[in-house]
C-alpha cells in the first residue's frame, strides 16, 4: 500500500510513548498478522497478474494473422502497458518481501544499545520508499496510456513523445518521492519530524499524483471517445448500428480502465481525509482503511491484467484494444467485417 503514514512508521515507534501520540499519528497496526497476511495475499495475486501481462505466450494462428494485418500503431500502447505492469510488479514484490520480514519479526521497534538505525529501521525505510516510488510510476504510466490513446485518436501523426513518458514516469517520480521522503526522514531514521513543514510535502507527493490521474484521465478518455464518433462519421459517411456498437464498446473499455484506478486508489484519498480529521476519527476507521488499502492497492496489477489484456490469454506482442489507424481511419476495413476487424480492435481474444 502507498500511504504517507506508512513511511513515517519506520521511525515513529520511537514517538509513540503516549496515548495522545498514538491517536495523533493514527496508531499504526502494520505489525499485525492480519494486515501482513492480507498484504502477502494481495501482492502474490497481483504478481501473478503482472507476470501474466509481461511474459510472452504462444500465439494462435488467428492472433498472428490479426497482428500482421494491422500496422505497428499499437506498439506504443503495448509498451506502456508492459512498463505499467513492470512498475506494479516491483511495487508488489516490495510489499511481499516487507510483509514477510515483518511477520518474521524484523520490526523497527528496538533501538538497540547504540541508538543508531539497525537493519529493521533501514529495511523499513528503503522498502517503503521502493514501494512508494514504483506506485508513483504506475500513476504516471496510467496517465501516459491515456495521453497516448488521446494522441492516437486525435490523429496526431508526429512521433510519440517517449522521452516525455519516461521522464514523467521514472525521473519525475523519483524527484517527487525524494521531495516527500527526505524532509520526513531527515536527519535520522529514528526520529521523524511530524511538523507541518515536514509532513505537508510528504502528503502532497502521495495524494496529488493520484488526484491528478483521477481528474485528467477521464477527461482524456471522454474527448477520445467523442473523437471516435467524429472519425467514424467522416470516414464512412454514415452512422449505423455497427458504428454505435464500436463506440459503445470503446466507451465501456475506457470506463473499465478508469474504474480500476478509482477502485484501487480512492481508499487512499479517504485515508488522507481521515488523517486530516484524525481528532474526530476512531481508531477502528483507521484500521479498516489500512486493510482496505492493503487489499486494493496491490490488486491494481491483477485488475490491470484483466482490463488491458482480458482473461483469455495475452501475449507480449499482441496489440491491445484500441481504435487504431487501420480501423477508424480506413473505412474499407469496416465495411462488412464486424466479426473480425471490429473484434480485433476492441477486445483481446
Amino acid at each position: 500500500m502507498a500511504s504517507p503514514n506508512l513511511e513515517s512508521f519506520c521511525c515513529q515507534f520511537n514517538l509513540l510513548n503516549t496515548t495522545s501520540d498514538k491517536h495523533r499519528l493514527g496508531n499504526p497496526d502494520y505489525t499485525s498478522q492480519i494486515y501482513n497476511g492480507v498484504c502477502i495475499g494481495a501482492a502474490s495475486l497481483s504478481i501473478i497478474g503482472a507476470l501474466y501481462q509481461i511474459l510472452p505466450r504462444k500465439q494462435s494462428p488467428i492472433a498472428t494473422r490479426l497482428r500482421r494485418a494491422r500496422p505497428l500503431s499499437t506498439e506504443s500502447q503495448r509498451r506502456i502497458i508492459c512498463l505499467l505492469a513492470i512498475s506494479d510488479l516491483c511495487a508488489c514484490f516490495g510489499i511481499l518481501v516487507r510483509s514477510a520480514l515483518w511477520l518474521a519479526g524484523y520490526l523497527p521497534e528496538n533501538l538497540g544499545l547504540t541508538g543508531k538505525p539497525d537493519f529493521p529501521h533501514i529495511f523499513c525505510a528503503i522498502s517503503s520508499v521502493w514501494i512508494q516510488y514504483f506506485y508513483v510510476c504506475t500513476y504516471f504510466w496510467t496517465f501516459c496510456y491515456a495521453l497516448d490513446v488521446f494522441l492516437e485518436v486525435k490523429r496526431k501523426q508526429w512521433a510519440k513523445p517517449w522521452w516525455l513518458y519516461h521522464a514523467l514516469s521514472w525521473i519525475i517520480s523519483a524527484m517527487l518521492c525524494a521531495e516527500g521522503v527526505v524532509p520526513l526522514y531527515y536527519p535520522s531514521l529514528l526520529h521523524c519530524e511530524h511538523t507541518p513543514a515536514h509532513l505537508i510535502p510528504h502528503y502532497l507527493v502521495t495524494y496529488v499524483p493520484i488526484l491528478a490521474v483521477m481528474i485528467v484521465n477521464p477527461v482524456l478518455y471522454f474527448i477520445a471517445s467523442r473523437s471516435v464518433k467524429t472519425l467514424l462519421t467522416s470516414q464512412r459517411a454514415h452512422f449505423t448500428d455497427q458504428e454505435r456498437k464500436i463506440i459503445q464498446k470503446i466507451k465501456e473499455r475506457f470506463f473499465l480502465v478508469v474504474l480500476v484506478f478509482f477502485c484501487c486508489w480512492s481508499p487512499n484519498i479517504v485515508n488522507g481525509l481521515l488523517l486530516v480529521c484524525h481528532k474526530s476519527v476512531s481508531q477502528g476507521a483507521f484500521s479498516t482503511m489500512r486493510i482496505v488499502m492493503a487489499i486494493l492497492n496491490p490488486l491494481q496489477a491483477f485488475l490491470n491484467s484483466v482490463v488491458y489484456r482480458g482473461c483469455a490469454g495475452c501475449n507480449f506482442r499482441r496489440p491491445e484494444f484500441m481504435l487504431m489507424a487501420s480501423g477508424v481511419r480506413d473505412s474499407g476495413n469496416y465495411s462488412h467485417s464486424g466479426s473480425t476487424e471490429t473484434t480485433a480492435l476492441l477486445r483481446t481474444r
